[in-house]
């Protein structure tokens, strides 16, 4: 399945949500590199009155900055927008998922009241997330609601249908976390690495200090660097998503052993709605994680 083959109102939210998260993630460096930089300057304590007034000067300058990018940053709720975003996304997939995976009608009218059922529950999942209009009207683009590969796929037999879920669906969400875990361990461990490096950067300055006097001081400057280090691992939550993204792969691994087991209709629709809880389970939990469980 490639994005045009989903609905327009999939690829608006994802579309959205992408777009949010990359500038909030921006943001988020330009706040933490000011603040950071602000720590720098003010390590200098220059002896020369008209110098220390250019550095008192800069160290203002970049606070202002600072408090602007975190006020920004806390009026415009973009990691909120993105959270619901991705919400909705994940909502208006599954139901893809769902409507695609169920058998075509024999009569076209029963066929035309399933996609009516269908639009419906699109428009379900609009009302859940009404705040959310104007940024899917920014990313919104040409589509069908129901595209062309969509009834393609329901005009399937049961094993072809169980044959492409398993690889275009269950496959691809195992392949995505098993991926999103491996790189947020490795990402986690590497910011730990560096984290402690800076602060025994930090330590050996302190002792530098001591043994000699000079006009820049960078043991808090260094400190202020790693407190950043720290507000950014946070942000990423990287401990978090690699143990979360590693217990959705295992738990859709299993139900994808269960495959093996489906031999007719009821038991292809059964499993169905057992992926699409799983799916959308950590998908729930995942939001609940980014926005603090409120």
């Amino acid at each position: 399945m490639n994005d045009p083959d989903y609905p327009a109102l999939w690829r608006s939210s994802n579309a959205a949500s992408i777009s949010c998260q990359r500038w909030f993630l921006v943001w988020v460096r330009v706040h933490l590199g000011l603040l950071g930089a602000t720590g720098l300057i003010a390590a200098w304590n220059p002896i020369a009155s008209a110098t220390d007034r250019w550095v008192s000067g800069a160290v203002a300058l970049t606070m202002f900055f600072a408090l602007l990018t975190g006020l920004g940053l806390r009026v415009s709720k973009l990691d909120d927008t993105w959270f619901r975003a991705r919400a909705f996304a994940e909502n208006a997939k599954g139901a893809a998922w769902r409507f695609m995976t169920k058998p075509k009608p024999s009569t076209q009218p029963e066929d035309e009241a399933e996609e009516k059922n269908f639009l419906e529950e699109l428009q379900q999942i609009r009302g859940r997330f009404p705040q959310m209009e104007k940024h899917l009207s920014a990313h919104d683009g040409d589509g069908a609601e129901i595209t062309a590969k969509m009834r393609e796929v329901r005009a399937m037999t049961v094993a072809d249908r169980l044959t492409f879920y398993r690889q275009h669906r269950l496959m691809d969400q195992i392949q995505w976390y098993r991926a999103k875990a491996k790189v947020n361990a490795i990402a986690e461990s590497r910011w730990f690495v560096a984290i402690l490096a800076i602060e025994g950067l930090a330590l050996v300055a302190a002792v530098v200090r001591m043994l000699s006097v000079h006009e820049y001081n960078p043991t808090g400057a260094v400190a202020a660097v790693a407190a950043c280090f720290v507000a950014w691992v946070q942000t990423k939550r990287f401990s978090d998503l690699s143990n979360t993204y590693g217990v959705a792969c295992r738990d859709l691994n299993g139900l994808n052993t269960k495959a093996d087991h489906v031999h007719d209709e009821a038991q292809f629709q059964a499993f169905v709605n057992e992926v699409e809880v799983a799916v959308s389970r950590e998908h729930r939990l995942w939001v609940e994680r980014r926005s603090g469980g409120e």
